[in-house]
């Protein structure tokens, strides 16, 4: 390899995993998990190395673990599925996974024999084509708690009559352009009004949104429709979004009944700034027109011995993109 382009940083691992953004592509990755050299932790990896070779991963990669006495490190081949290429702004929606059931559960509970992709807390799914819960169909939702290949929970989703047969897909990122519409679940008026979405906020505090609440959503449509409000607060327990709109008296938000389809969902959508940002004059549309696209490497969570680390870990990495690479060799499994 000649004409190597190096990257690195360092990040504070959630216990999930993580999407680290290397514009400049990648050909190959090293990481450090720092707290578990530090503590010298027993059987938990402390680097780890990867090898791209064309958009390919050449194997799993390879991982420096601490033995069970903590004594000494062995070299082993590194979990499957450790490391995985990512390009935000070329994603596509999973295939169908079939559902056999929407409980009326808070929240809803997600019954399916596959749930593979999927993670605790992590992720979005949309729901198509369901029997008896219709009003959710194309609706996207961040993932609750998931119990494998038997459950899993919409977290935010308003509680509903129970649905049967469909289908779920996963969603694996955002629409590019950042701040994203967010499908509106339940709207509580006052002299604030505060908006629950379906999938976790990206919206922050001054963002300037425009609220859409078709007819199907009860009496507040003909009153709240179209409006627009500055974003004052943003609860990430609860994710409802607080805007300075005083919507007493303004009716009842109800979410649909299945009966009600078709109908258009109602949705926050970011049209600006509500007031301007550093090193702006005047309002402006920034809030709504970044691009947060990205491409580079998944780390996969897991636990010690995955890459991303588990919680509180301190993670320095390092990667690289050659001009020229030459080879295909395939790295296999490592035994010391």
């Amino acid at each position: 390899m000649t004409g190597t382009t190096i990257i690195q940083g360092e990040f504070v691992s959630a216990g999930l995993q993580t999407t680290l953004s290397l514009p400049m592509g990648v050909d190959w990755i090293e990481l450090w998990n720092v707290t578990a050299i530090n503590a010298n932790t027993a059987s938990k990896g402390k680097y780890y190395y990867a090898q791209f070779i064309n958009g390919a991963l050449i194997g799993t990669g390879f991982e420096v673990q601490t033995n069970a006495g903590a004594n000494a490190t062995n070299l082993i081949a590194a979990p499957a599925s450790s490391f995985a290429l990512v390009n935000t702004a070329t994603a596509t929606a999973g295939a169908p996974v079939a559902i056999t059931a929407i409980s009326n559960a808070t929240p809803p509970l997600v019954s399916t024999g596959s749930t593979t992709g999927l993670a605790s807390n992590n992720g979005v799914v949309e729901i198509i084509n369901t029997t008896g819960a219709q009003q959710f169909g194309g609706m996207t939702f961040s993932i609750g708690t998931v119990v494998a290949n038997t459950s899993f929970t919409l977290k935010y989703a308003p509680t509903i009559v129970a649905g049967t047969n469909g289908f779920y897909r996963i969603i694996p990122y955002d629409p590019i352009f950042y701040p994203r519409n967010r499908f509106i679940t339940a709207i509580t008026t006052g002299a604030t009004t505060d908006i629950k979405m379906s999938v976790d906020s990206t919206f922050t505090v001054g963002q300037l949104v425009r609220i859409i609440v078709p007819a199907a959503y009860g009496s507040i449509s003909q009153n709240i429709n179209g409006l627009t409000a500055v974003i004052t607060a943003i609860n990430a327990t609860t994710n409802v979004a607080t805007v300075n709109l005083n919507s007493t008296g303004m009716g009842t938000f109800v979410f649909p009944l299945t009966a009600a389809v078709p109908f258009t969902q109602a949705q926050l959508v970011p049209v600006g700034s509500g007031a301007p940002d550093a090193g702006e004059t005047s309002y402006s549309l920034l809030d709504a027109t970044e691009n947060r696209a990205i491409s580079g490497v998944t780390l996969a969570a897991g636990g010690v011995n995955a890459p991303a680390g588990e919680v509180a870990d301190v993670i320095c990495w390092r990667a690289g993109a050659s001009l020229i690479t030459s080879g295909s060799t395939t790295l296999g499994a490592f035994v010391v």
